[in-house]
């Protein structure tokens, strides 16, 4: 078997894992075969891969996916605005931080999930699981690439009909905006961390009678305390204090801040369940691929049009010069429109608001109006006085006209205040 020194230290080294029961046995054997020189069969294509899903753009109301072709991530050149791709996502080897010969390991898959997120004419990523778990260091590199990547576009988590997501698979597909699974038999959960390894107390003699010594310096006294605890006094506490209940913490808190609705359920006990038995918990419903295709392209619509939404509305924000009268009628027209229509009505109303002392003083009436300016409540208030006067003037004639403008100042003085009414009384001392 093909290995690289990286892959190996993280497969054999003495490492948090999270493995359902139902996967541990499988790698186990495979180490042992490996160990002793078997070769490992090679698949035709790579677990833990990416397809594409490529075909027509299609409405939200076409269920009609029959266009869709699934071709690998390489193969997929599009030509036309026409065409989009999801992206499926193949969880379905051991999950590693680094890969090998047979698989891909974490950081090559979130590598290319953020580099396929950056084409436009991919909508959304499916990510299609059946794995059992793995390194629980490799589960923070693929929950960062998705949150990054659903800040643009939308990722689902999907596990395949007669398949599984658990531990560390079930840990990455916490991060995905939902998750569904094709069968109710699916096996989901599982979230929980452990250790195995082999080794030989030091110092000792086996029957052959080859020693097996380790030594440590005289300052050393702490270096790989938790691994000679174990191996030589069977006291495997600090091996669970000192490793694996810190890094199942982290874990189990990422999974709960993705899925908060698994906050105070047992979701923490590493059990797995059945997907009919976990809808509302582990995950969100039984779907079929075609279903969850359909909401990825759902999803992607709205996100399009919001973040359309948001490039009009801030517009040049990032740019000193001011928006034109152009490009704020073509992103709002609505809105100029409104603006426009206001700023009638009001000018119209200040218009009407002189024009109704026309007859008190025309040349001040229309002088006001030119200046565009509001009538003033003291303009108001000599007009009146004009009105009052000249109407009662007429009416009663020369004789008794001091009587008229004194009679009409009154009226004025006493709806004013205080203020005013000290500058009137002053204003209206004269004789006609």
């Amino acid at each position: 078997m093909s290995m690289n020194f990286g892959l190996a230290r993280e497969v054999y080294g003495i490492g948090a894992w999270s493995v359902d029961a139902k996967s541990l046995p499988a790698m186990i054997q495979i180490l042992a075969n490996s160990k002793n020189g078997q070769v490992l069969e090679l698949p035709e294509k790579k677990y833990n891969s990416i397809s594409i899903l490529s075909g027509p753009k299609c409405d939200d109301d076409d269920n009609d996916l029959d266009d869709y072709v699934e071709c690998d991530d390489d193969d997929f050149e599009p030509t036309s605005e026409d065409i989009q791709g999801i992206a499926i996502v193949n969880l379905n080897g051991v999950i590693t931080v680094d890969g090998g010969a047979s698989s891909y390991g974490m950081t090559q898959l979130s590598e290319n999930m953020l580099d396929l997120a950056k084409n436009d004419n991919i909508k959304g990523f499916i990510i299609y699981a059946n794995s059992g778990g793995g390194s629980t260091s490799a589960v923070e590199i693929m929950t960062d690439a998705i949150t990054e990547i659903r800040k643009t576009k939308p990722v689902y988590g999907l596990v395949r009909k007669g398949g599984m997501a658990c531990s560390a698979c079930y840990g990455i597909l916490s991060a995905c905006e939902e998750i569904s699974a094709e069968s109710e038999m699916s096996n989901v959960g599982s979230c929980g961390t452990m250790v195995q390894f082999e080794g030989r107390a030091a110092n000792t003699e086996d029957e052959d009678g080859e020693k097996y010594i380790r030594l440590y310096a005289t300052k050393s006294t702490k270096k790989n305390q938790d691994i000679e605890e174990a191996l030589n006094n069977n006291n495997y506490k600090l091996i669970v204090n000192n490793l694996l209940d810190p890094i199942n913490e982290r874990f189990l808190d990422s999974i709960a801040k993705f899925r908060p609705i698994l906050k105070g359920t047992d979701y923490d006990n590493g059990h797995d369940a059945f997907a009919k038995d976990s809808v509302g918990k582990f995950i969100d419903g039984i779907a079929s691929k075609q279903e969850v295709i359909k909401k990825v392209l759902v999803k992607t619509r709205k996100q399009e049009t919001t973040t359309s939404i948001k490039k009009n509305t801030n517009i040049n924000q990032n740019s000193n010069s001011k928006m034109t009268r152009t490009e704020l009628n073509s992103a709002h027209p609505e809105l100029v429109q409104s603006i426009l229509t206001e700023g009638a009505n009001a000018q119209q109303e200040i218009v009407n608001s002189w024009l109704a002392f026309y007859e008190a003083d025309s040349k001040s009436v229309v002088e006001g109006i030119k200046s565009g300016k509001a009538i003033l409540e003291s303009q108001k208030n000599a007009f009146l006085v004009a009105i009052a006067t000249k109407g009662k003037v007429n009416a009663l004639g020369a004789d008794n006209a001091n009587d008229v403008v004194t009679e009409a100042a009154t009226v004025v003085v006493e709806n004013a205040t205080d203020a005013e009414a000290a500058l009137l009384e002053k204003a209206f001392k004269f004789k006609i």
